[in-house]
């Protein structure tokens, strides 16, 4: 019900009322309010993560999240899973043919997460809902590569929720 603090009854959250007219929740108390919020802030979660090659990038060449050090050398560790949301791939040139894989490299042999195939075109755009494209799980590591054909001068970006 309540917990008195210094002689006075201060209300449980369950016990306040909620005006639900401005987030149409379909709660009345503020506890309720509460628990509803949490989906919303955790669904929200994200962050932005670049890789690029500067240059060519053929068949088999690992992408950078860091300048001159492939991602397979230092790839993207995670300590929760980390569901990857959206994904912007685009070259330089005016088009590109290749296929671009999201990989785990923790195990010892990589394990395919996603492929992003760029048919002649400058840019693909990829987004899926919860949990999203693809999931790296807890404990892995991230690591981007161009799988088949050519992309001149690469450059990812993709959304992640978790990690």
């Amino acid at each position: 019900m309540g917990k008195v603090l210094f002689g006075t009854t201060i209300p449980d959250a369950a016990d306040v009322p909620y005006d639900d007219s401005v987030t149409m929740f379909g709660v009345d108390n503020v506890q309720e309010a509460i628990e509803s919020i949490i989906p919303l802030v955790t669904e929200t979660s994200k962050a932005f993560t670049f890789c690029s090659y500067n240059g060519n990038a053929n068949a088999q060449r690992w992408l950078e999240f860091f300048n001159g050090i492939a991602s397979d050398d230092a790839p993207i560790t995670v300590i929760g899973a980390l569901n990857i949301r959206a994904i912007v791939a685009r070259t330089v040139a005016s088009s590109a043919t290749c296929t671009i894989g999201f990989y785990n490299v923790a195990p010892v042999t990589p394990v395919l997460l996603y492929t992003v195939t760029m048919a002649g075109v400058k840019e693909v755009v990829l987004s899926a809902p919860s949990p999203g494209l693809a999931t790296l799980p807890a404990g892995g590591k991230l690591a981007v590569k161009v799988d088949t054909g050519s992309i001149s001068k690469p450059h990812l970006y993709f959304t992640g929720q978790g990690g």
